[in-house]
């Protein structure tokens, strides 16, 4: 945020939700769909239960009533320490692990649009000539899809495709021609994890 001048400050609240003492996604996700740019969906104080991710997908603010005032939480997402603490430490508290329950993982709020968005090719361009080693620029044919402060992915036809792994390497392991292979070397030598070479 710090390189987009900060976070915004928005006061006019489009919608304002309280915890309805079951699952809060949709209520919340259908007010974050509905809300103009530039304004706030506001949480009122309490714990809302959020069993599946949350999608900011434009310019808006999802604001709470203050830290420990409004608290987000999933029934099925990672649970809190025990009481117990753990030996031989300074008061670290045990976790619980995880595969003793349901444990969903997946974040409560993702900004943007989707939890895993690819390229937008939609302002996809050519180079105007191919970039230089060690440059620290290069030109496209039209630039008005883009503005400062975008990630842009800059992509090359390599020729790439898949070569058969060396030998004495386990199978399942590949490698694209034009890869950087590096290989690990321990000292004493781990087999499975060191170079064919260095095991010979």
């Amino acid at each position: 945020m710090m390189s987009k001048g900060g976070v915004p400050n928005r006061t006019t609240i489009c919608a304002a939700l309280s915890p309805s003492a079951g699952n809060d996604y949709a209520a919340i996700q259908a007010k974050l769909d509905s809300c103009p740019s530039n304004q706030v969906v506001m949480l009122n104080p309490g714990t809302f239960t959020v069993n599946n991710y949350l999608l900011i997908r434009r310019a808006i603010t999802l604001r709470g009533s203050g830290a420990g005032v409004t608290i987000l939480k999933k029934t099925n997402g990672a649970r809190e320490r025990t009481s117990q603490v753990v030996t031989g430490t300074n008061g670290i508290l045990t976790p619980v692990n995880p595969g003793s329950y349901s444990h969903d993982a997946r974040p409560i709020i993702i900004v943007g649009p989707s939890r895993w968005p690819g390229p937008d090719n939609h302002t996809s361009q050519n180079l105007t000539a191919d970039g230089q080693p060690g440059a620290f620029s290069v030109t496209v044919a039209n630039g008005s899809g883009f503005s400062a402060g975008q990630f842009v992915l800059l992509d090359e036809l390599s020729g790439a495709s898949w070569q058969p792994t060396p030998a004495g390497f386990p199978s399942s392991a590949g490698v694209w021609r034009g890869d950087h292979v590096a290989w690990n070397v321990h000292n004493p030598l781990q087999p499975g994890d060191d170079s064919p070479a260095a095991m010979s």
